[in-house]
């Protein structure tokens, strides 16, 4: 019996019984939806939902600082041309770029009062200081053209510049000046800049594709979610492939709830199964929706690594990403391999055990085409039952026992391929592959090759061969379907 006083014990005597973590993504964000990974039948309502504020758009109350503490960093503001008017603070000091220094004229006489307000006339550099009427001292002076730095006192309004710092000082009350329009472009270093109290909205709420962590209380009745799952950069790895042949669905779904699966950039295992023999169509259907369920995570991570392998610097981390994106390529062609395989493996499942109507569809499609231009000859008959019957599979007896439709229909053929549905042992390769053919076309699970098409003759059995069926071809549209290369054997028609 472990130790009842131990940390983990006191943590563990915590957590409320029937809780879990569990993992899930967002498929609606308004109103918010989110599907439980690896439980298809689980969708999380809004009414269920307990969302922290850090999870939705919200405002909060800030302060920005600028110029506190040694880590501070620095603003520059840019005045650009034509927008050079600009007040400073009682002393009016500012900087002239990194050197400091400005030009004046080679006189550089001028007056200031006690405000300190001048203007800048660009002309090679000269400019002289506007004197307000009634402003003390007249402050004649000399500039050196050098000069960097100058300040005004504030009794005279005189100023000179040394060559040392190159900013200048404007006594009085307001300290401000302005610059032409023709030009007057500069830059401020902001030594400190504050805003408080000031509201800031943050957008943070969830999004369609957001893998989210949940946790699960109240017995399952409400669901509190922790927060997304880490982005690109903070939880990278390959993935991991696995083969092994499984029997059900059940089997594959604990599996692969066992395993993980991938999940964005962050890695994982993926299980290949290769379907057992006695996997029904409905298991063989979870099957392919978890394969596309993973298959569509693994092109979502692809998508993030091909992006930030454009965008990193880091040749180190562009090594890594490539790698890691190779292992999501393999992946994604092992999932698309998968899911072709199960789907062929679903087409054996649902004609393992055929309708009456499923075997009076195969048998006169079989004695109708039989393997002509490897089953395309089948599966264009195949289509056009279906759109004679407006793709209703229950009118399709009706369609193929309508008077003279369908020669093949009860003749010889067609009777040796019902024999042979009826006591089917999976030996014989034509009617098998006929099967495999057009029991998808009969499902809907596949695009209509004729395009439409609802009339056909073979110019072949006509009699005499060669002969044409007594209809008005005027209303008709022919039309060629790929595969069949010879018009001796099949041709095809549809309304105009």
């Amino acid at each position: 019996m472990g130790d009842e006083t131990s940390i983990k014990a006191l943590f563990q005597g915590m957590i409320p019984e029937n809780m879990g973590i569990i993992k899930g993504r967002v498929i609606s964000d308004n109103p918010l939806e989110i599907q439980v990974l690896n439980d298809e039948k689980l969708i999380l309502k809004k009414n269920n939902i307990c969302l922290p504020r850090h999870l939705t758009n919200y405002t909060a109350t800030v302060d920005i600082v600028l110029g506190e503490g040694e880590s501070a960093g620095t603003i520059d503001s840019v005045t650009k041309t034509g927008q050079g008017t600009h007040p400073h603070g009682d002393s009016g000091e500012h900087p002239h770029g990194e050197s400091g220094e400005h030009p004046h004229g080679s006189s550089g006489t001028h007056p200031h009062g006690d405000s300190g307000e001048h203007e800048h006339i660009l002309s090679g550099g000269d400019h002289e200081h506007i004197t307000p009427e009634g402003a003390v001292g007249g402050g004649n002076h000399d500039h050196e053209i050098s000069g960097g730095s100058h300040s005004h006192p504030a009794s005279e309004g005189a100023h000179e510049h040394p060559d040392t710092e190159g900013k200048h000082k404007h006594p009085g009350t307001e300290g401000k000046h302005s610059h032409p329009k023709e030009e007057g472009a500069h830059v401020h270093n902001v030594a400190s800049f504050n805003i408080r109290k000031a509201t800031m909205t943050v957008y943070n709420a969830l999004k369609i594709g957001d893998i989210v962590y949940i946790l699960s209380f109240n017995d399952g009745k409400k669901y509190y979610v922790l927060d997304r799952e880490g982005e690109f950069g903070e939880d990278i790895g390959a993935i991991k492939l696995m083969y092994g042949s499984i029997g059900n669905y059940t089997q594959y779904q604990n599996l692969y709830a066992s395993l993980g699966g991938p999940s964005g950039l962050s890695g994982g295992t993926i299980y290949i199964p290769t379907i057992g023999p006695n996997a029904t169509s409905a298991e063989i259907t979870q099957v392919i929706k978890i394969l596309q369920e993973q298959l569509d995570i693994i092109n979502i991570g692809l998508g993030k690594a091909t992006n930030r392998i454009k965008t990193t610097k880091d040749d180190k981390e562009k090594q890594t990403l490539e790698k890691i994106k190779k292992s999501y390529e393999d992946a994604k062609r092992a999932l698309e391999k998968a899911i072709e395989n199960a789907n062929k493996a679903l087409t054996v499942a649902e004609s393992a055990s055929l309708t009456e109507v499923q075997k009076i569809f195969v048998s006169t499609i079989s004695a109708e085409a039989q393997d002509t231009f490897n089953y395309v000859g089948a599966q264009a008959v195949a289509h056009i039952i279906i759109n004679r019957a407006n793709g209703d599979i229950n009118k399709v007896f009706e369609v193929i026992s309508a008077p003279y439709q369908f020669s093949g229909y009860l003749d010889n053929n067609y009777n040796a391929c019902m024999q042979y549905l009826n006591n089917r042992d999976g030996k014989n390769t034509n009617y098998e592959n006929i099967i495999n053919n057009v029991i998808p076309i009969y499902l809907g699970k596949v695009s209509d090759i004729t395009n439409g098409c609802t009339m056909y003759y073979s110019p072949r059995s006509m009699v005499p061969p060669g002969s044409t069926p007594p209809w008005n071809f005027s209303i008709l549209e022919e039309v060629f379907v790929a595969g069949i290369d010879d018009p001796w054997y099949f041709r095809f028609y549809r309304n105009k």
